[in-house]
């Protein structure tokens, strides 16, 4: 069943993605073909599902539900998030809620992201509820 849930997450962000890319920017050197500094998903028990892109440029696709947002990040916090991300993103605990996944400029997937202290989970759950990463 897990697997199941995970396939049909990824072949959600795979669409989500699709859909964004457009006329999106080159992709930068260290991210051959995704065009992507991270995407990030959070799910909650009662379905709700929330979903995260941002851009090498800073440029933010956010949704909530049913609802889309655009917005960029100044550039000191798409550093500042860029620099967590470097420092690793750790799988937390596969039965916490909201269960968090995030997709890396490198394609790498981190299913049940840790939101620990100081980490790009806690910086990117900061971004998704307040729009900003203070």
């Amino acid at each position: 069943m897990r697997s199941f849930r995970l396939l049909a997450l990824l072949l959600a962000l795979a669409g989500l993605l699709a859909a964004c890319g457009g006329g999106g920017s080159p992709a930068p050197t260290d991210s051959p073909g995704t065009g992507l500094v991270v995407a990030y998903v959070r799910t909650w028990p009662d379905g709700l599902r929330e979903e995260l892109t941002i851009d090498p440029d800073g440029r933010m696709l956010m949704k909530h539900g049913e609802h889309l947002e655009r917005l960029v990040l100044e550039p000191a916090d798409l550093e500042r998030i860029q620099a967590a991300l470097a420092a690793g993103v750790a799988a937390g605990d596969p039965d916490a809620s909201p269960e968090r996944v995030v997709t890396l400029a490198d394609g790498t997937v981190v299913t049940d992201a840790d939101p620990a202290p100081g980490s790009a989970v806690e910086l990117l759950d900061r971004l998704m509820d307040t729009h900003s990463v203070e």
